[in-house]
């Protein structure tokens, strides 16, 4: 069982422990850019993790949120941020499968800002519902202000997706779909950017076909006798694909519903 060790924060603020994390991400290297570290200002990772680990939002650790899965460490989000952020432009469309806690979507959606389209795909319905809620708080007053629309569907084939090709991308859309995410979401591709959250293998290529002309994938991939690494998989304007390895990782594996609820 992981034993989480709590630190004393009950005199330190919010933004305190935000400002502190970043300059300790900035000092390692994982925040380089000025709009990614005010996008990560912005987000208050304290509504993405279970109430009981509050105490422990920002820290630079990955921290249970049920249904044997994590929310992943800030620094790992910091890096796809960085590695993603030329694709992460207003209009733009974007894929995060394996969406769970939701925070990687509320970046994307706050990178966008707020012009665009974000779709994630969770098949854990009560994740959905929960990462549905956990942006809904965290961006409350963006949504009072009509400057984007939030949305879940508990079934993949739910006949209003139809109604998200039609829509304008301002406002901003961000869609949370019960799915299976190994099979991405081509009903609202091509998207300029596909951010995945769960170790895949190398022969999934079903992604990298939703990736559009001049887009980028991030995702860990599982390779030979269990190694995992972080792949950038950028597609040409001809539709050729190349990759570079980033760094190694160790991820929770993508994988179906009943095995991930068995612990793999």
């Amino acid at each position: 069982m992981l034993i989480m060790k709590k630190r004393n924060v009950e005199n330190i603020s919010k933004s305190e422990l935000l400002s502190d994390l970043i300059s300790s991400l900035g000092k390692g290297g994982f925040l380089k850019t000025p709009k990614v570290k005010q996008i990560f200002l912005a987000v208050d990772r304290s509504k993405y993790v279970l109430p009981q680990h509050e105490d422990l939002a920002f820290d630079d650790r990955p921290l249970p949120i049920g249904y044997h899965v994590t929310i992943s460490a800030p620094h790992m989000h910091a890096t796809a941020l960085e590695y993603l952020k030329d694709h992460l432009k207003p209009g733009s469309k974007c894929l995060d499968v394996g969406s769970g806690s939701g925070i990687v979507c509320s970046y994307f959606m706050r990178m966008l800002e707020f012009s665009g389209m974000v779709v994630g795909i969770e098949h854990i319905e009560e994740l959905t519902m929960r990462s549905y809620e956990s942006i809904v708080a965290d961006l409350h007053s963006v949504l009072e202000k009509k400057t984007f629309e939030v949305t879940a569907l508990i079934n993949e084939a739910d006949p209003v997706i139809d109604d998200f090709k039609k829509k304008s991308l301002t406002p901003g859309q961000l869609l949370l779909v019960t799915g299976d995410g190994r099979k991405g979401f081509p009903q609202l591709g091509p998207f300029n950017c596909i951010h995945v959250g769960a170790a895949i293998g190398l022969e999934h290529t079903i992604l990298l076909d939703q990736l559009a002309n001049n887009g980028r994938m991030m995702a860990p991939v599982t390779g030979e006798f269990g190694h995992q690494e972080i792949i950038i998989f950028d597609k040409d304007a001809k539709g050729k694909v190349s990759q570079q390895k980033v760094l190694d990782v160790r991820y929770v594996p993508l994988t179906s519903k009943q095995k991930q609820l068995r612990g793999y």
